[in-house]
């Protein structure tokens, strides 16, 4: 082979690649945003905090335990339906970077934060009605895919009394995921 027509071929090689490359990178950007559902059929779901200033830990325990499993419900049809739509279950980064604290409401302030592996994020799965919707907690949704299965953890957590609280719902087959509400320590 020449020396002119190794350059021709080594650039039509190198035309080739780019276009490759760059067809993949195309794909891939509509690969994600296929693999976001869409959940605009979904109504957010009707969430009435109480009022719970002033109530002491197991009154106030039991309060926040009330009102986090009205979000549930609306958690779960979500997940059924974007295991159904992608075949996965997806992640909700905690929604607020100051927990509530002994009874106060907060706004979530993460509403659009999203994890850099899906385009979900707390705005866009419609399970409140807005970013003006108070909340006696903080919550997350921890996504996993382990060698028993596919599932997801509901993290509810607050301060009370200067000690942090979580709450872990699992739904999957990792059972020993699942927490009542406990204090949190965390080691200096």
């Amino acid at each position: 082979m020449s020396g002119k027509r190794f350059i021709k071929w080594l650039i039509a090689f190198l035309i080739f690649l780019t276009i490759l490359i760059f067809a993949s990178y195309c794909a891939g950007e509509s690969y994600a945003q296929s693999q976001t559902p869409d959940f605009s059929s979904f109504t957010p779901v009707t969430f009435t905090p109480g009022t719970h200033t002033g109530l002491g830990l197991v009154q106030l325990l039991l309060a926040l335990k009330g009102d986090s499993d009205s979000l549930i419900s609306g958690i779960d049809a979500r997940q059924a339906y974007n295991l159904t739509s992608t075949g996965r279950y997806f992640q909700i980064l905690q929604d607020n970077n100051n927990l509530p604290a002994d009874g106060a409401l907060n706004l979530p302030n993460r509403w659009t934060d999203q994890p850099t592996d899906q385009l979900l994020s707390l705005s866009n799965i419609r399970l409140l009605s807005g970013p003006t919707i108070n909340l006696p907690f903080a919550f997350a949704i921890d996504a996993y895919d382990g060698p028993s299965g596919k599932g997801y953890v509901l993290r509810f957590m607050v301060v009370i009394q200067n000690n942090t609280y979580e709450r872990d719902i699992n739904h999957g087959p990792e059972t020993w995921r699942e927490k009542a509400w406990s204090k949190i320590t965390i080691d200096p």
